[in-house]
């Protein structure tokens, strides 16, 4: 991969005049303050320099797999590491998590935390549904 920036046009214009002068390559790559290889590098093929068309990275998902990590937790709270085991994928959280995003129908947020719910709690909340069975909730 390339280190440097590429080359502007007007760099372009000045290495092919410096070049028909017959000025050498390491000369141009001073004056301009870049280097001897990019210098090279135009030289070689003035039409194809910087036209590299990069292939994008292989996904470690496929599409059937996408669509099954997108049905799981579309109605549920299950976390990334059970979606992973529940369909034995051998990918990361990570990538579980990008394939989620990246779907237009699940909307993911993280739960709020909630204290334990002790019997102390229970009993209490029986007994205040015992005592307001008979309010009327309209007023």
């Amino acid at each position: 991969m390339p280190k440097g920036k590429v080359l502007t046009n007007i760099e372009k214009g000045q290495i092919l005049a410096f070049h028909r002068e017959k000025i050498l390559n390491r000369e141009i790559a001073r004056r301009l303050k870049r280097s001897d290889h990019v210098i090279r590098n135009f030289l070689k093929n003035p039409a194809d320099y910087a036209t590299l068309k990069r292939k994008p990275k292989k996904s470690k998902v496929s599409s059937c797999k996408k669509r099954r990590i997108v049905q799981l937790p579309s109605n549920s709270s299950k976390s990334l590491k059970t979606i992973k085991s529940d369909l034995g994928l051998n990918v990361c959280k990570e990538t579980i998590k990008k394939v989620l995003e990246d779907s237009p129908h699940i909307l993911r947020s993280k739960m709020n935390k909630a204290p334990i719910l002790k019997p102390v709690h229970k009993q209490k909340l029986i007994e205040f549904a015992h005592e307001n069975m008979a309010r009327d909730w309209k007023q």
